[in-house]
């Protein structure tokens, strides 16, 4: 399989993520993210062994880098990660300094296109899932502005090696659906 054309917007170029500076200076950036958004999204710790681990170019994920056209500068990334055989979930991230810009919007709304139109991702069904920490409630509003339908509550838990409760974050799934 050949490689994957650019997605091109308004104001970003999606790349897909193929290339060790990428995921380098992704890793950096959430080495400065909140403890907690880390934690949602990987369900682990940050600690230098975990960090090891992350990985943004495997195959099937479909992830792309997320550019600004005029600069060149990398904000962020989206991507699909196949969940089933029925649907994939969208995963995205802006750099803090990048937000409050649209570029989230911008950038998954590509990348959805791109998956409805049938150019990704064709095994995944017609299904999208998206999930976010209950308490954020921007988040909760940007998915639902594209499209999204909340369709569960509950909660990532954390256990000591004794078996003991550690830690709990409330988490919210949506789903979007041809």
């Amino acid at each position: 399989m050949g490689r994957r054309r650019n997605i091109v917007t308004d104001r970003l170029v999606l790349k897909q993520s193929v290339d060790e500076r990428d995921l380098t200076i992704y890793k950096s950036h959430l080495m400065e993210c909140d403890p907690e958004e880390f934690y949602f999204q990987y369900g682990e710790e940050r600690s230098e062994e975990f960090m090891e681990l992350i990985d943004f170019h495997s195959s099937p994920v479909k992830y792309y880098t997320i550019f600004l056209k005029e600069t060149k500068e990398m904000v962020g990334y989206v991507g699909l990660n196949p969940h089933g055989r029925k649907c994939c979930e969208l995963e995205f991230h802006v750099f803090g300094e990048f937000r409050r810009n649209h570029y989230a919007h911008e950038a998954c709304s590509a990348v959805l296109k791109e998956f409805w139109d049938g150019r990704l991702l064709k095994s995944c069904g017609r299904c999208v899932i998206a999930e976010t920490i209950t308490k954020n409630k921007i988040c909760c509003s940007f998915l639902e502005s594209l499209g999204f339908t909340k369709e569960a509550q509950g909660m990532r838990i954390t256990l000591t090696s004794e078996g003991e409760f550690e830690n709990g974050l409330g988490l919210t799934r949506y789903e979007l659906a041809a």
